[in-house]
């Protein structure tokens, strides 16, 4: 952040984004939560609170950058900005109905806001962090050799300015992503075990963009691997 830089294959230079005259990030964070079991140990429920207040933060910048009045002829880079609040709860329980299935599930709101300008000069919330999250994991084992896990991953809409947006606000829909893991078992209860798996990630091919960049729709990979 203070000396990085880069060269660039496109003008044939080299471009410097740190400043050593940056001052140090500064933040104080509190955070508290209760675990609680029921049923012999089968279901347990979380929740936490956290507060964190940033006093100084440094940021990586071309929308908003001062451009005319950088002393290292920079058009973008990192520089310090002014802080905010992030704040908000975590919910959590699992479930394990046998022993051989498991399911976990969590949520988690965020609250997070800028003391100063993120993008233009009257948004205060932080680019690309989605209020809400949702994941949910399922594990079931069927006759001890096969093994199937299901993950699903969910977030709200958010906000970024990308590159040549000029400060403009631009709304990405939250990815939701599912994947499947299958294992069966080729070798069991010996000292060396064999596996035949596969995994097939975005399961539904849902249409989703991660940090303002579009991601992959549905693929999959297979394979052997050996235990011992």
């Amino acid at each position: 952040e203070r000396f990085g830089g880069s060269f660039s294959s496109w003008s044939n230079s080299f471009d410097f984004w740190g400043d050593p005259r940056l001052e140090p990030e500064r933040s104080v964070s509190v955070d508290g939560g209760i675990d609680q079991w029921f049923y012999n140990a089968r279901l347990q429920f979380s929740a936490t609170g956290f507060h964190t207040v940033l006093y100084e933060t440094i940021i990586f910048d071309f929308a908003n950058f001062p451009a005319a009045t950088d002393p290292f002829f920079r058009f973008g880079g990192y520089r310090n900005s002014g802080g905010g609040h992030a704040r908000g709860v975590e919910l959590s329980a699992q479930i394990s109905p046998g022993l051989s299935t498991d399911l976990r599930m969590a949520y988690t709101y965020t609250d997070s806001e800028s003391d100063t300008p993120t993008i233009g000069s009257d948004y205060f919330g932080v680019p690309g962090v989605s209020d809400h999250l949702f994941t949910l994991s399922a594990r079931q084992r069927f006759a001890n050799r096969v093994h199937v896990t299901f993950d699903l991953f969910a977030a709200s809409d958010y906000f970024l300015s990308p590159y040549g947006s000029n400060g403009r606000r631009m709304l990405f829909g939250g990815p939701v992503k599912g994947d499947l893991v299958i294992r069966y078992d080729l070798l069991s209860g010996t000292a060396v075990g064999l596996d035949l798996y596969t995994k097939i990630e975005n399961m539904f091919n849902q249409l989703s963009f991660e940090n303002g960049f579009l991601g992959p729709g549905l693929w999959a990979i297979g394979g052997l691997r050996i235990r011992y």
